[in-house]
């Protein structure tokens, strides 16, 4: 019976390490694709313009690198639209949403999890 159970936590923890290393702390823009705008000397860098009010396009998030990626779930961070974040996220793991992540956990600029 206690060699079962520790069968049992250990595979449960192992599940959680293995979900857990999924998920990424990342920060950057939440931008409407509408929004998204080249930016530096050479416009090689991508950056979202915070003055646009635009909300019909694709919720994106633009990481701190310029690199695009759209957001599989924008419902749950529509209130942060053309905002700086940090969110917690997990790449998509299906071929529906391939490319594309899903935000978990978003931060707005000092403030608590939303």
């Amino acid at each position: 019976m206690k060699r079962i159970t520790c069968l049992f936590i250990v595979g449960v923890c192992s599940a959680i390490l293995l979900n857990a290393e999924d998920q990424n702390m990342i920060s950057g823009w939440v931008c409407d694709s509408k929004c998204v705008v080249e930016s530096g000397a050479l416009g090689d860098r991508t950056t979202c313009d915070p003055s646009c009010s635009e909300r019909s396009g694709n919720a994106v998030f633009i990481d701190d690198s310029g690199t695009v990626t759209r957001i599989s779930n924008p419902q749950s961070c529509a209130r942060h639209m053309n905002e700086r974040v940090s969110a917690t996220a997990t790449k998509a793991n299906n071929e529906a949403n391939e490319g594309q992540m899903r935000v978990d956990v978003i931060y707005s600029a000092n403030s608590e999890a939303k």
